[in-house]
């Protein structure tokens, strides 16, 4: 938390947007950090430090659900999954395969599955060793993150490749 605190503030402030920074734990996602952009394009409040929720919806979580162990992973869709929208996936299978399609891709683009109008882009973070730590992501209006590739998400990158190098 420490070494990624002002990598997520720079991260916010550049993408003017609310940051994240998620572990896996028991099944869930746990908010460990969150930094809001002094001016950010919306607020995003309903997560604070300590939040707890499923890995079925948003980039964050989405982004551990991908990374951890197919055990974890398992462990995590036998919990129940909210659905927080219309376009929340709560089936097992199709997040199986959303899992596989994150890993593959090295990110998630989240739209309208936590709430309608917003979006989010997760990207894991790992050790030096190559273990997934956590993950983090930001959130937005959509129409601010959905420019065909995910705006921002090169930013989002270097950060997690940032807190890797400097973790010990």
């Amino acid at each position: 938390r420490e070494v990624a605190a002002p990598y997520l503030s720079d991260v916010a402030e550049a993408c003017r947007s609310t940051t994240f920074l998620w572990i896996h734990h028991d099944g869930m996602a746990v908010c460990i950090e969150r930094v809001r952009a002094a001016h950010p394009s919306v607020d995003a409040p309903w997560f604070t430090v300590g939040a707890r929720t499923p890995l079925n919806c948003g980039g964050g979580p989405r982004a551990l659900l991908a990374f951890v162990s197919p055990e974890e992973r398992e462990i995590a869709l036998n919990r129940p999954l909210l659905a927080r929208t219309a376009k929340s996936e709560t089936d097992p299978h199709a997040l199986r395969q959303a899992a596989e399609r994150i890993r593959a891709a090295g990110f998630e683009l989240a739209i309208d599955d936590f709430i309608l109008g917003l979006a989010a882009i997760g990207v894991p973070v790992f050790d030096r060793p190559g273990g997934l730590v956590g993950s983090i992501s930001i959130t937005n209006l959509t129409t601010q993150l959905v420019e065909g590739r995910p705006r921002y998400l090169d930013i989002l990158i270097r950060a997690a490749d940032d807190i890797r190098r400097n973790l010990i």
